[in-house]
């Protein structure tokens, strides 16, 4: 079996999912050019052409390059943890609800859900939620963030010059990736130290 592992996905209708006021007046989405592009406070922030949300034409092109499997793992870019915590959580909300609806049915792809790590109880929850009401079998954790003063959280390029900014990302999958606890970054390992199934 081919399973191709690194296959960013948004859901087209996620947006559709948001339950937050300021999330909703924070992010926008529409179709340019056959792209669709993604809006946070009026900017672009992300872009995918129609492969990056139709799952029936990335099925077609499994067939042509010979994979049997797609693991879906989050766009970052509209999900980037320097937004407010009510609104990084709401968003996390919606994308994990929209990729649930849009993988009923399909055997071919394997969802990963994503939780606003900066707030640990709340994504613990949404963890808690992904895997045993919505049936996700892996949660993308992006961490690296403690090391970037909070000032400098409102902006995307100064958070990319982080250090940990690349080096700090894990699937932790069900059953879950042995990964010892030492080796998560600070706020990866909050996590699992408050969800200990995960790091079992």
């Amino acid at each position: 079996m081919y399973i191709d592992t690194d296959t960013h996905y948004m859901p087209f209708r996620w947006l559709d999912y948001v339950d937050n006021s300021k999330a909703r007046a924070l992010m926008t989405q529409e179709t340019r050019d056959g792209r669709v592009v993604c809006l946070r406070d009026g900017a672009v922030c992300a872009s995918w052409p129609e492969a990056g949300w139709n799952l029936a034409e990335r099925t077609s092109q499994m067939a042509q390059q010979g994979f049997d499997l797609q693991v879906l793992i989050p766009e970052n870019r509209p999900l980037i943890y320097e937004v407010a915590p009510d609104v990084g959580c709401s968003l996390a909300r919606a994308y994990n609800d929209a990729v649930a609806d849009d993988l009923k049915g399909q055997h071919g792809f394997i969802g990963v859900a994503w939780v606003h790590l900066p707030e640990v109880q709340e994504a613990v929850k949404e963890a808690d939620r992904a895997v045993n009401q919505l049936g996700f079998r892996a949660i993308k954790v992006l961490g690296g963030f403690d090391d970037v003063p909070s000032a400098q959280r409102n902006s995307t390029r100064s958070t990319r010059r982080s250090r940990s900014w690349a080096s700090h990302c894990w699937c932790i999958g069900q059953p879950a990736l042995r990964i010892p606890s030492h080796s998560i970054p600070c706020s990866s390992a909050q996590i699992v130290s408050a969800a200990p199934s995960m790091a079992s």
